[in-house]
């Protein structure tokens, strides 16, 4: 059974080298982009896949890590589960299937990371389901 119009997409907040951050924090040495993310359908026998595209730029001479969290808090482990919300109470789950162990960045990195939601979600109802994800990086402190 296919829900019609189910589509579920990546609002991104980007933390990291950003004009206009906040002056309360001073700006992030790294730059985080281009990114990128594929706009899913979503079919309840199937489920959907996608992927999520970035790339990440540090000063050379130090190690910096990526840091993926949602409002629910930081995405870890190689499954890092993701909640779509769409209109009213509906809810889809999703995971980041490859969010690699090695995080760290010298100089500059490309990731690109793999999107699946799980088939049989059968409380769907047709509309767009969004998630909010910041990319951010911080100073890897140095061994002692």
């Amino acid at each position: 059974m296919n829900i019609p119009g189910v589509r579920l997409l990546v609002p991104l907040a980007l933390l990291g080298g950003m004009a206009g951050a906040s002056a309360v924090f001073p700006p992030a040495a790294c730059q985080i982009g281009p990114v990128s993310s594929s706009v899913m359908t979503y079919q309840v026998p199937t489920g959907a896949r996608g992927t999520l595209n970035f790339r990440v730029r540090c000063p050379a001479g130090q190690t910096y890590v990526v840091r993926l969290s949602t409002p629910e808090g930081p995405l870890l482990g190689a499954n890092a589960a993701l909640r779509f919300l769409g209109a009213g109470q509906s809810e889809a789950v999703m995971s980041l299937t490859d969010l690699p162990a090695d995080l760290t960045v010298s100089g500059e990195r490309d990731f690109s990371l793999s999107l699946r939601a799980e088939p049989g979600q059968w409380k769907l109802v047709g509309g767009t389901y969004r998630t909010n994800l910041e990319i951010g990086t911080e100073p890897l402190a140095p061994p002692l």
